[in-house]
């Protein structure tokens, strides 16, 4: 009895449990830089961030989508759609919106969105518009589609979609090490 229960965890786990990921080592951060990477339509993703790398997995049947950055369900992920694309290759997800270096206020993505981004002090919210509105960013309010600027045929913008990652030409680091004098406690 137990030999069978082995026998069908085996089988099971052959058929069911493994994922492309086996496959693929983890990126090598020295080489493609700091963000988020996926090899092909995968649930298991790396992060990069200062030579450091972090394996991640999204939950249940997710996969990361390179071109949302985030985990996104396999229909709506464009590398899953796609049986052109390489899928040993390392796609790097697109950088997300930051408020490093804006001034507080309201932002919009730069294309016709129901959502927008808050920035407080360098924090940023993602806030959503009411159901069916979007928003309008020299209003600085959601809107109906057909009043947003951004929302009009003719100022459409296609959005950016996830390459394949490419390695750095080289590194630089300083010759020595510079200390750093320690800031007011």
């Amino acid at each position: 009895m137990f030999l069978c229960f082995i026998l069908l965890l085996g089988i099971f786990g052959i058929t069911h449990g493994t994922t492309d990921t086996a496959k693929f080592t983890a990126i090598d951060c020295a080489k493609y830089g700091n963000g988020n990477y996926v090899f092909g339509c995968n649930n298991t993703y790396w992060t990069c961030f200062n030579l450091y790398t972090y394996k991640f997995t999204c939950f249940g049947d997710l996969v990361l989508d390179p071109d949302e950055n985030k985990c996104n369900y396999r229909e709506k992920a464009r590398l899953c759609q796609n049986s052109n694309l390489q899928q040993d290759t390392p796609y790097r997800a697109l950088e997300l919106f930051t408020c490093k270096g804006k001034h507080d206020g309201l932002y919009s993505s730069g294309f016709c969105d129901s959502f927008y981004y808050s920035c407080q002090n360098g924090t940023k919210n993602d806030l959503p518009c009411q159901q069916e509105q979007f928003f309008d960013n020299m209003m600085q309010r959601c809107d109906f589609k057909e009043n947003v600027d951004e929302c009009q045929e003719d100022k459409l913008q296609p959005r950016p979609l996830a390459q394949p990652a490419v390695p750095r030409k080289s590194w630089s680091f300083p010759a020595t090490a510079v200390p750093v004098a320690p800031g007011p406690v």
